[in-house]
């Protein structure tokens, strides 16, 4: 989606981590813990088995009328298609049929589905399946449900309206048998082709072929809600291509005249890709919104709008709120909501009167929250660093849990490292959450080499549960799994721009003022400062540290090596560019040259006429101060790999200052690899880098 592509083009920079970090927490506990987590099978876990194991996914868990059980969408690996399932509280399962994006309605008679490149109903005493609207001449893009109002009579339908990818091809002109290509005529035609569109499709039930839509005019909607009297509510973001103002803006249609009426609106504000949900009184809609820096979505809290007067009430103060997961009590006294924890969110509960309460625990992850209509459970589905995912509900009244189904669980055959859920304290007294995996054999006194696995993502980008080399394969941790069979312990650390780490983080980096727009230099120290952490357990050998950076992580690991002589291997992994400037030749030169970028927007509020040395600065020419052994491979421009500029000039310094240093280009994929033998290559690549400059103990030293 455009808007991870995005994140991934302009997170930039960081700076060496200054002393030791402070442990939060012990890491004994992870040689106690180690028998409880470590799989009972006997089969190992390697590469070829992680790329192998694809697991089963569910989207969009909603709750039947009737509160008796749940529906959802099944994607299976390598099975073209989805269908639409339901479980019973009790686990009783039913397939009903091919479909994406199932919506049971209020009264329980329809299910609103996608049925391929149209919208349809399928009723459910019957099976019977009618066409809502038009079909489109492609499919559209969805994020969320269609929101069913009410009293059942509409059907509310926010879809992104695209045509497929096709590469732009540049209009040539022939005058006087010359032939030549007007510059800005491109940029232009290629701005105006990449242009998403999204619509709102209002559709009353009673006549399904009958539709009615408003084309939002700004660049993206995502999600929308019903309130009462056939009001809908929907959030609009404006484009932060140009030099056309930026906002977010939250307003309501009526279903019976189509009329619009904006709410609420923030000025400067890209990106929030906030969910209304609508009170049960219809007085106050519920946002995930970035309130303090009005922005990105740094720090998301859940705030109130009223539905009258756009005034807005801020609901917590603490917690990372997760887009579109947020459910109101059925009294409107209270909200559901999950909360970013490092990696392994949680269901919290907030009043009205912003008192939070924490209602799930462990090191497991949940996400898609619902409540059912009668108020009395939640529902979420949940995985945890084993690859173990289920879905669950929660009593509302007692907290009781209990596992509707479990759609993967690989424990019993394979023998898997030990997971951990860990923190530390980073150089400012910061306390960062990461994830440890150990060794099947793990024993705390031995000396163990350790991989250090920088996650991607730039500004508020969640620290996830799935392997970079794996990612758009297989899904899972099970690669992590393999490295640590392999006889490395894996330490996987967030860092501080991800967003959770309170609002304060994201304030500081923009009234920076300087080239370190997305805080790239204090991500560096926690990345480090949590390897010096690591280290302190006792069991890593020092000399054998390894350090892996995919996306905004591979940017993070060019500027740590430019900084730290803590690693003695470094693989960069497509990584994004290295500050400012590498941002601005980027965004200003070779297919991007006369588009233009919003250089407000992207410099902190800067522009290059005001301070032009903020867009001069990071280390792109850095590589000279590097002393470590680095891999460096890269994807092609072409279909969607990050700009290369930056990873040639790196690898052409290392080598002129005779630093050992490898680059490999992929021409056939992007950003990622997409087949299991590109990622077994990558792999064996970066293994064999690992065995030659921080070898297993008794092998060959190079």
């Amino acid at each position: 989606m455009r808007r991870l592509t995005m994140k991934r083009a302009i997170g930039l920079s960081t700076r060496r981590a200054l002393g030791c970090a402070i442990a939060a927490v012990t890491f004994g506990a992870v040689g106690a813990a180690h028998a409880e987590t470590v799989g009972a099978g006997s089969k190992p876990v390697t590469m070829q088995v992680a790329l192998a194991t694809k697991l089963p996914s569910l989207h969009n868990v909603r709750w039947l009328a009737d509160s008796s059980g749940v529906v959802a969408t099944r994607s299976e690996p390598e099975v073209p298609g989805e269908t639409i399932e339901s479980w019973s509280l009790s686990g009783a399962h039913e397939s009903l049929g091919s479909g994406q994006f199932a919506a049971p309605s209020p009264d329980g008679r329809w299910i609103a589905f996608l049925d391929g490149k149209h919208w349809a109903l399928r009723e459910r005493s019957s099976g019977k399946v009618t066409p809502l609207g038009e079909e489109g001449a492609f499919a559209p893009t969805v994020l969320n449900t269609p929101r069913w109002s009410r009293d059942s009579r509409y059907v509310g339908i926010v879809d992104i309206l695209r045509q497929p990818d096709a590469p732009f091809v540049p209009p040539a002109e022939v005058k006087d048998g010359v032939r030549f290509v007007d510059v800005g005529a491109v940029a232009d035609g290629a701005l105006r082709a990449a242009e998403d569109r999204s619509r709102i499709t209002l559709i009353d039930v009673r006549h399904p072929q009958e539709w009615r839509s408003h084309l939002v005019p700004e660049w993206l909607a995502y999600y929308g809600d019903w309130g009462p009297n056939g009001q809908f509510y929907f959030v609009a973001i404006s484009s932060w291509r140009g030099d056309t103002p930026t906002y977010t803006v939250l307003r309501r249609i009526d279903a019976r005249t189509m009329g619009v009426t904006e709410i609420y609106r923030m000025p400067n504000a890209v990106m929030q890709g906030a969910a209304p949900r609508v009170s049960p009184d219809g007085k106050s809609i519920a946002l995930a919104w970035d309130i303090d820096t009005k922005r990105w979505d740094d720090f998301n809290s859940l705030i109130l709008v009223d539905a009258k007067t756009g005034a807005v009430k801020r609901l917590t103060q603490k917690q990372y709120v997760a887009a579109a997961s947020y459910s109101w009590a059925p009294d409107g006294r209270s909200l559901y909501f999950i909360a970013r924890h490092g990696g392994l969110d949680q269901v919290y509960q907030v009043t009205m009167d912003g008192e939070v309460r924490q209602l799930s625990s462990g090191d497991r992850r949940h996400f898609d929250l619902t409540l059912s209509p009668d108020g009395r459970w939640l529902s979420y589905q949940t995985e945890d660093g084993n690859s173990r995912k289920d879905v669950r509900i929660r009593s509302t009244r007692d907290g009781t849990e209990r596992v509707v189904t479990v759609l993967s669980d690989v424990s019993g055959d394979y023998r898997l490292a030990g997971f951990k859920h860990v923190k530390w304290r980073s150089t400012d007294g910061l306390d960062i959450y990461g994830y440890v995996f150990t060794p099947p054999d793990f024993d705390p006194k031995r000396k163990y080499p350790l991989y250090v696995d920088v996650h991607g993502g730039g500004p508020a980008a969640r620290l996830y549960l799935s392997g970079p080399l794996s990612l758009a394969i297989s899904n899972t941790p099970l690669e992590w799994h393999a490295w640590a069979t392999l006889g490395y312990v894996v330490f996987v650390p967030d860092m501080r721009s991800s967003g959770e780490y309170s609002p304060t983080v994201a304030a500081q980096r923009y009234g920076s003022r300087d080239w370190d727009w997305t805080g790239m230099q204090k991500d560096v120290e926690d990345i480090e400062s949590g390897t010096r952490w690591m280290i302190e357990q006792g069991y890593i050998d020092p000399q054998r540290v390894a350090v892996f950076g995919h996306s905004a992580g591979g940017g993070r690991v060019n500027l740590l090596l430019t900084r730290s002589s803590l690693y003695h291997a470094g693989i960069i992994h497509d990584g994004i560019q290295p500050g400012a400037l590498g941002v601005m030749l980027a965004f200003m030169s070779g297919r991007n040259t006369g588009s233009g970028f919003n250089e407000i927007y992207l410099s902190n509020g800067q522009r290059i006429a005001d301070n032009p040395q903020a867009f001069l600065g990071g280390f792109m020419f850095d590589g000279y101060k590097s002393h470590t052994p680095t891999l460096i491979m890269v994807g092609n421009q072409d279909k969607g790999a990050v700009e290369t500029q930056s990873a040639e000039v790196l690898f052409t310094t290392l080598r002129m200052y005779h630093v050992p240093a490898r680059m490999l280009r992929y021409p056939d994929e992007g950003h990622n690899p997409l087949t299991a033998a590109s990622a077994l290559h990558r792999f064996g690549e970066i293994k064999a880098w690992l065995e030659k400059y921080i070898p297993m103990p008794g092998s060959a030293t190079p």
